[in-house]
């Protein structure tokens, strides 16, 4: 996982009985439920009422290795 300033770099690894729509609204879901249960005033802070947007990129590792991924975005820290 990487954090930028607009949007997060996730390596998810799921079933074929959750669609990649489930799993992105799943982890959207989650994420705003933890960061209002436990750091309410980080949206108050930052003068938002939601944590994310209503939008989400997802795409496939293709040939690529887990472990070339997960080197590709430790460098990009």
């Amino acid at each position: 996982m990487t954090i930028v300033p607009d949007h997060a770099h996730l390596l998810v690894r799921i079933t074929p009985k959750i669609s990649i729509a489930e799993c992105a609204l799943a982890l959207l879901n989650n994420g705003q439920y933890y960061i209002g249960k436990y750091q309410p005033l980080a949206l108050i802070e930052a003068g938002v009422d939601q944590l994310w947007q209503a939008s989400a990129y997802a795409g496939t590792r293709g040939t690529y290795t887990t472990a070339l991924i997960k080197h590709w975005l430790s460098e990009r820290e």
